[in-house]
């Protein structure tokens, strides 16, 4: 009896996984908004939700091969390194660091392991 519940509930747990991960591709107006700046709060978020060959990200978004080596050379975490690449890329341009613009690179990014449940609530504002 145990073993059919819990499988029911790890089948709509990841029933439940599998719409929010594909809630950018349903709703894209949402995650379009090309008027939304990326705070300083959501690019910490973000950086959570990035993963491995989060470095062709970077170059997807324009940063040169310099600062992504000088970013990848600094101490600390997976996530802070992320977090710097972010801040560089907005930092260059402050307004051209939107949500559509973010969206759009990661989406052509498809080696770079995303979670879409994570990148998804921060681009909807949740």
């Amino acid at each position: 009896m145990n073993s059919c519940l819990f499988e029911s509930v790890r089948y709509i747990f990841k029933q439940a996984c599998d719409v929010t991960t594909n809630l950018v591709d349903w709703f894209p107006s949402i995650f379009r908004d090309t008027t939304r700046i990326l705070t300083e709060k959501d690019l910490s978020k973000i950086a959570q939700g990035i993963g491995s060959s989060w470095k062709l990200l970077g170059y997807e978004l324009g940063l040169t091969k310099v600062q992504m080596e000088h970013i990848s050379e600094n101490e600390g975490s997976m996530v802070m390194k992320i977090l710097g690449m972010l801040w560089q890329w907005r930092e260059a341009d402050p307004f051209a660091a939107t949500v559509g613009r973010l969206h759009e690179a990661m989406k052509n990014c498809s080696k770079v392991t995303i979670d879409w449940t994570v990148i998804g609530r921060v681009f909807a504002g949740i």
